[in-house]
């Protein structure tokens, strides 16, 4: 589950440096000087060979002759923390990670609402009803219905050729049930840390037992001055191989959910050989059945995926969205997958090199720097006249994301006074926040679900969460703070705790610090680094913080657990809210249907969980933060997806348009090299005439 603390100004996504561009020559026009001492006599003959030769050079980072093959240029601003699919769980290394590694199940590229489809399963699985029967509370054993899913593979499948599989003599085998089976018991190796691993221990039968064995037998090993190795060989009572292609996943409880977890990277199937042969630096040499392999890897400089000529055989998909084919979403429907040969990831640590690089055509799809927002995106939320102009096309969508602020339920003073609570959510100008730091882009967030969410209303209103600083000073009255002030004619006080260190971080503090100041409240704040602020979030030793999540699958119960009293700190339920009314409604909740009468049902169960958090306000919502690519019109096929990070095989380049148009824009300019050199012989000239006069 993506728990983060949201970055105190601008999205993660929209934020960018102010450093200024400094583009060096390419490579193949660079030319090295053994000494700084030239001699005078050179100069004769120097200057119209390097006038020729730096007139005609290009600009261009890459090989000549790209426009032959179809390849994705593209930047990242660091090196992925990790490229083991265990383990990863962030947005930049799943973006590598995906499209190497491909699960049982998929996210449908064009469908919306977001649906799952068959991905290396034969078909979406079989589901049955049995009795489970486990670890209860105290002695007691727990006794409930729940589900039983049975996975069939595809024939034929295969990991690519790499050097781990030693016996085939570097040739990728074919994939097992076995190796689903062991990518799911890996999840509870303590050694490589899943951040997934309370979800699944909690969900999959005996996975719990099975992490906890593991964790004496590490805690042994270590004790031992041994090296750590996990057992995953043992038995785990929900796992089960039914023969080569099919395998069963017993579940502790009713969890429809679950299968959102087998499009995820952490359920890939995953070769054991790969594990053994690499070691710890597997986390470098990713083994995958996905429609790109890993080519090369240079840390700090380029990453390039290549396709994958194992890939399981997969076609573009020929329906979406009714709007997909007047976008042009559809003219490659039934084309063989991927479209793309090659995918061509550059380090470009700061925005504004990466910006220029995406205005010269030398890469295909860019986000904004916050300086050059106000000339690229109009007030409108359109794309400006000069950006059209130059063929570049814009995508936005709704991120299904909410970030918020936590009360903490236990503390003396706001966890006892409901109306206090009421008080600050009516004074917090979310709005103005939106327009001073994010651009623009978002939607006020009325409650947990996010838009694009079952559940979410589009008309609800919290009447809580209209900005109406006279209603806030009514609310701060009946709380018993009239002005903002104490029985004892003291003003207010409260603590706020952020990791924002930026410059950008302090411009919000102090914007949220005036909010307060409409209501008398005096705000402290108190500035962490992410470290700490993680633990006094665990600990509960704050009165107020800021913290936000990124679903993980588009269920409402993905939103909507983040309140349950089981999740109590050091859990997700950061404000250690309990309500045993809230608590009841998503036991029935989440395990239903969104389709038909049972669809109806939970709606309606969802609907009355909204408004006990309405009244109770553990949390002032905050935004739902939104989503936007810009990308040139050789790009095609670009369609945002909130929860699938495997798109790139279905994005296509046209390598000839794209080479002509960089041309065309990026045309030799003699004028700055003539320049330097009349400069250049000014300077020298004297010390030329002075030398032939001596020698006179």
């Amino acid at each position: 589950m993506n728990a983060i603390v949201l970055p105190s100004a601008g999205s993660i996504r929209h934020r960018m440096s102010s450093q200024a561009s400094r583009s060096p020559l390419p490579t193949h026009c660079r030319r090295t000087v053994p000494s700084a001492i030239i001699r005078l006599s050179t100069m004769r003959w120097l200057p119209l060979p390097a006038l020729l030769l730096l007139a005609g050079c290009s600009n261009n980072p890459y090989p000549t002759g790209d426009h032959a093959r179809s390849v994705y240029y593209g930047s990242i601003g660091e090196d992925p923390k990790t490229l083991d699919p265990t383990f990863a769980y962030d947005t930049l290394s799943a973006s590598i990670v995906d499209p190497i590694y491909e699960c049982l199940l998929q996210y449908s590229y064009l469908k919306r609402p977001y649906q799952l489809e068959p991905g290396l399963a034969e078909g979406m699985p079989e589901r049955e009803t049995y009795v489970y029967v486990g670890p209860g509370a105290g002695s007691k054993a727990a006794r409930r219905e729940a589900y039983r899913y049975t996975f069939h593979l595809r024939r034929g499948l295969r990991f690519q050729d790499d050097p781990c599989f030693e016996a085939t003599g570097g040739k990728g085998r074919e994939v097992r049930s076995d190796d689903v089976l062991y990518a799911l018991k890996r999840t509870a190796d303590p050694t490589v840390s899943c951040p997934v691993i309370s979800i699944f221990a909690e969900k999959i039968a005996g996975l719990a037992a099975f992490y906890e064995r593991n964790r004496a037998l590490t805690l042994k090993q270590a004790a031992e001055g041994k090296p750590q190795q996990a057992d995953l060989t043992g038995e785990v009572s929900g796992l089960h191989r039914l023969d080569d292609y099919s395998l069963q996943v017993s579940l502790t409880e009713k969890y429809p959910q679950f299968l959102y977890w087998m499009a995820m990277h952490f359920t890939a199937p995953i070769p054991p050989e790969a594990v053994e042969f690499y070691g710890d630096d597997f986390k470098n040499h990713p083994v995958g059945t996905g429609a790109y392999l890993l080519r090369e890897y240079s840390k700090g400089q380029r990453i390039i995926l290549a396709r994958n000529p194992h890939a399981r055989p997969e076609r573009y998909p020929d329906e979406g969205e009714p709007k997909d084919r007047a976008r042009g979403l559809l003219k490659d429907a039934g084309k063989p997958l991927p479209l793309i040969e090659e995918c061509v990831f550059t380090t470009v640590k700061e925005s504004i090199p990466r910006w220029n690089l995406f205005l010269q055509g030398y890469m295909d799809a860019s986000g904004v720097p916050r300086e050059a927002f106000d000339r690229v995106i109009t007030e409108s939320g359109r794309l400006s006249g000069r950006m059209r102009d130059r063929g570049i096309q814009l995508d936005r969508s709704k991120d299904l994301a909410t970030g918020y602020f936590a009360f903490n339920m236990d503390d003396a003073l706001l966890g006892r006074n409901r109306k206090l609570r009421q008080a600050i959510s009516c004074a917090i100008d979310t709005a103005e926040y939106l327009e001073l730091f994010e651009n623009s882009l978002g939607e006020v967030a009325q409650s947990p679900l996010p838009p694009g969410m079952f559940g979410h209303d589009p008309g609800y209103r919290n009447p809580y969460r209209q900005h109406d600083r006279k209603k806030a000073k009514q609310l701060m009255a009946d709380a018993g703070y009239p002005d903002g002030l104490t029985p004892q004619g003291q003003p207010l006080t409260l603590n706020y705790d952020t990791s924002g260190t930026s410059a950008a971080g302090r411009q919000v503090d102090r914007w949220l610090i005036r909010q307060f100041e409409t209501l008398g409240i005096r705000l402290n704040v108190i500035t962490n680094d992410w470290s700490t602020q993680q633990r006094k979030a665990d600990d509960g030793n704050f009165q107020l913080i800021r913290y936000g999540w990124v679903a993980d699958y588009p269920d409402p119960e993905n939103f909507l657990f983040l309140l349950i009293s089981a999740n109590k700190r050091p859990g997700v339920n950061v404000a250690n809210y309990r309500n045993p009314e809230y608590d009841a409604l998503f036991e029935q909740m989440k395990g239903m249907s969104n389709d038909g009468e049972e669809g109806r049902r939970r709606l309606a169960l969802i609907r009355r969980m909204v408004k006990i958090l309405e009244e109770d306000c553990p949390w002032v919502p905050h935004f739902h933060s939104e989503g936007y690519s810009l990308f040139h019109q050789w790009f095609h096929n670009v369609k945002l997806h909130g929860i699938a990070y495997n798109l790139l095989k279905y994005r296509r380049v046209d390598s000839e348009a794209r080479a002509e148009l960089r041309a065309e824009w990026n045309q030799p300019r003699p004028w700055p090299v003539v320049l330097a050199l009349v400069l250049l012989v000014a300077a020298i000239l004297p010390a030329i005439l002075s030398v032939r006069a001596r020698r006179r």
